[in-house]
């Protein structure tokens, strides 16, 4: 996983959000659309942390919101 977002990263992108395993499309989606809302108006790592904390309030187990992680710091 990590030489695809390496890949990304050498291309030219500017940060990659990833999961580490396979996660319900109602999550994924719920996850991505506070994740790019925040990112509006924040950086992308406290994006990502805010994103999980809502998703984790809807439902704490951890297989809906703990798979997303950052690489890069998307900063272009």
């Amino acid at each position: 996983m990590q030489g695809l977002n390496r890949a990304f990263l050498y291309a030219g992108s500017g940060g990659v959000v990833s999961s580490l395993w396979s996660v319900s499309d109602r999550s994924t989606y719920k996850f991505m659309e506070a994740f790019y809302t925040l990112l509006r108006t924040r950086p992308a790592a406290e994006a990502l942390k805010e994103a999980q904390i809502q998703l984790m309030k809807e439902d704490p187990m951890p297989f809906h919101w703990a798979a997303f992680y950052l690489t890069g710091g998307m900063e272009l």
